[in-house]
Order: structure tokens, then sequence, then C-alpha cells
């Protein structure tokens, strides 16, 4: 049907005038099942298609777009290219279409009756562990997506997104006192122990229960894979290159420049989750690395970034829209936080008394990429001799980017995938040689 329809598109669009097209194409579907206090939910499936068409009329860019492949909005959308072109006066720049051959294959297959029940009986296994649990929601979220490009000539290039997001939500309460723990995995593969993720979560939010502040002061620390993930992921706009442009982050004009100690590498990998072999723009997507050794070697380039250095840099194939009819801007895929060769329990072992980290609260209004600044609400657990003690809620852990990257003692191999703002983060948990706690 899309061939069909963007031949007509073509044959129209040429008769008025416009010698060049471009089809972007999002065929997106997504399958929701979900458990509310023993009650299943949001049992469904939708589906949609969004459509960009870029159009070369009188030497200048057009563009239109749609929320579907309709042959009776052929002509409506035609104008609009003639309209806009004429208007914006943007000169045309053809987008690349490559021939690609290792197109992803689909998301793991799931019936969503059968995992609602296993979603029902992950709650009942919470619910055994712990006698506290006031509020649970467990859900699974399966987003497919197919992105394809085509040209006027009839030359296109296809990817397709695949993953599944399975989050827990568990409000314990014990009298007056209220403790909350949410969860959240990312996978493309096998489904997850639905059971072991429940557990987990009611007892993290039970064992929070009576839980108080600390003393203030400057602690050892770990930082669990989840809220570093989390934590971390809200610092990457600040490696934006239109965000460095436009001196609105603190990494401006530190490329090269030690930003972190030696023990701390990430870089960007675009063939996991969030599978993209190209970017928005038609530029050919590699792994890269963002943070080598503690540091600075490549920000997040598209192709306007990059010519607006001077210096040769090319795109970094990280120009994205955030929405279908909106313009090019700077995203990430896949960013992974190298991980080490200790567990959690050998991380804390090695600590010996300090504080883990376990959670992070409100971290979008306590990170500023701009300055790198953060102070965010955090709870977790003191920790002496290397086991946890007496659990620690209502205190903020704060400081800079640069400190708390240098603090950076070693990474553990317990890496989780969370959802970030334009793509996922993966991470293990941190030792750090100190971050500063308020109490």
């Amino acid at each position: 049907m899309i061939n069909l329809y963007t031949k007509a598109f073509t044959e129209v669009a040429t008769k008025r005038g416009i010698t060049k097209l471009h089809f972007h194409i999002e065929e997106i579907e997504k399958r929701d099942v979900s458990v509310f206090n023993g009650v299943v939910q949001n049992i469904g499936a939708s589906g949609e298609v969004l459509l960009l068409v870029e159009g070369c009329y009188e030497g200048f860019l057009g563009s239109a777009y749609s929320e579907e492949i309709d042959a009776d909005n052929i002509e409506s959308l035609v104008d609009n290219i003639i309209q806009t072109a004429s208007v914006n006066k943007q000169m045309y720049v053809e987008r690349p279409v490559h021939s690609l051959n290792n197109l992803k294959s689909d998301t793991t297959s799931f019936e969503v009756h059968k995992v609602a029940e296993e979603l029902l009986e992950a709650e009942k296994a919470a619910r055994t562990t712990t006698c506290n649990i006031a509020v649970f929601h467990i859900g699974l979220s399966q987003t497919g997506k197919k992105i394809t490009f085509i040209n006027s000539n009839g030359e296109s290039m296809t990817d397709r997104v695949n993953f599944c997001t399975v989050g827990a939500y568990i409000m314990a309460k014990n009298d007056d006192n209220v403790q909350t723990a949410h969860c959240q995995r990312l996978f493309n593969d096998d489904l997850p122990d639905f059971k072991e993720l429940a557990v987990n979560a009611a007892k993290e939010a039970s064992g929070m229960l009576g839980s108080k502040p600390c003393a203030g002061a400057k602690y050892t620390a770990v930082i669990r894979n989840d809220a570093f993930a989390a934590l971390f992921g809200a610092f990457l706009p600040a490696f934006y290159a239109e965000k460095c442009q436009s001196k609105m982050s603190f990494l401006m004009g530190k490329d090269g420049s030690e930003i972190g100690s030696p023990s701390f590498s990430a870089h960007e990998d675009p063939m996991r989750i969030i599978h993209r072999q190209f970017d928005d723009e038609g530029t050919l997507s590699a792994k890269k690395s963002l943070i080598d050794k503690g540091k600075l070697v490549n920000y997040f380039h598209n192709i306007s970034t990059a010519a607006t250095t001077g210096d040769g840099q090319k795109s970094t194939a990280n120009g994205f829209r955030q929405n279908y009819n909106e313009g090019i801007s700077s995203a990430y895929t896949n960013v992974v936080v190298k991980s080490g060769d200790k567990n959690l329990d050998e991380l804390l072992l090695g600590m010996g008394d300090g504080i883990l980290i376990t959670a992070c609260d409100g971290i979008f209004a306590g990170v500023n990429p701009v300055s790198g600044d953060f102070s965010v609400i955090s709870k977790g657990y003191m920790i002496r001799g290397g086991q946890a003690a007496e659990a620690v809620s209502g205190v903020t852990i704060g400081g800079n980017l640069y400190d708390l990257l240098h603090a950076v003692e070693a990474c553990g191999n317990d890496s989780v995938t969370i959802l970030g703002n334009t793509g996922v983060v993966t991470s293990p948990s941190i030792l750090l040689s100190g971050i500063v706690v308020s109490g």
C-alpha cells in the first residue's frame, strides 16, 4: 500500500512542479497489559501511521504532514509542500537513502491474556512477601516502530524499533508511614521474571518503612544501577552539540578534556534496544564513545551542528525529530555506561562504611544540564562493614556532575536499562569516593 501511495504521490507532485521528494513514514504499534490491586487493566492494542513528506519546489524545501496513508489527501499535501517552500525559502537538500541489510527482527511475542495471568501471580507473590502493600501496579508495554525512507526514485531503506517495558509501582503503608518503590526494565528478548521484579519492589517499599534521614555529611557511596542510570540520563542533554553551541551546556568547549575519573566510560550503541541504523536525516549510525576513561570524546551532532563547527566535524547520526511534525534536533538512542567486574555486594564490601542510594526522586527538576549542578531527593541504606544497616529516606544528594564523575572509583557488573528522555540508558551500580548528603 505504501509503495502504491508514494508512486501516486510522486506522479501528482511532479505535475505540480515538485522535482524531488523524500517520504519519512513511521508505522507504530503498541500493546499494553497491566494489573492494579488485583484487577487486570488496559489490555489493548493500538496502531498509527505518521507521514512526513519533503519536496523540492523551485529549489526550496517544502514539507507536509499526515497521520494517514490516503490517496484522497495527496492534493492537499502537495499544496502544503508548495506553500511552505514558497514562504520559507529554505534551500532543498536531498536526504540520502542507503542499501541496508541489517533489519532488526520483531521483538518478543507474547499473548496478553497469559501475561495478565502472570502479572496477577506476581502480585500474589509480592503480597505474600509483605503485608504492608497498600497499592500495587505492574504492567507490560510493547512498542514496535517501522521507519521507512523513500525517495521519488523509488529507492528506500527501512529499520525497526521493537522493545518491551515492564514496570512495577508499589506503595507500602504502616499506620501513617508511607513508602513507595518503582522498578522499570526494558528488554527485547525473553520476557523477564515478573514475580522476581514484583517481589523485589515490594521488599524495597516495605524495607523503607520506618526509615529516617541520616546526618548530613560527605559519604563514601554506591549509587545503585537504576538510580545512577536515571541521574546520568538527566544530564545527557548537556552532550547535545546544539546545547553547547548555544551556551546552554556546562560541557561547552570541553571536548578532549577530563570530565571524570579514569574508571568511568560511556558510549552510544544505536544497535541495541532503540535500534536505529540511520537517524532522521538519513545519516548512517555507528557505535561511538562518549566518555573514554574520563575524557569527553564526542558530542551528539546532527548535520547542522556538525557544519557549524567549521572544522570538518561530521554528523554523529544523532539528528532526530522529537515529533514527526517537528524539525531536526539532537537526541540519543542507547547510552551505555561501561560495566566492571564486581557485583553490588562486592562493591558494598569494598566500600566498607558509607551509604547506598537506591532511588532518586524529582530528577529532572533537580538536575541542571546548563550548570552541571544537581540536588535530588534520595533514599537507600546506611552501609556498615559492607552490609546494609538502617534504611534512610528524605535525604538530598547534591553536587556537580564533574565532581560526581571524578569521584567514580569502580563500576559494577549489574547493568540495567531504563527509559531516558529521548532514548534509553544502561548503567551498572557505581562506587564513589564521596558524595554530599544533606540529612
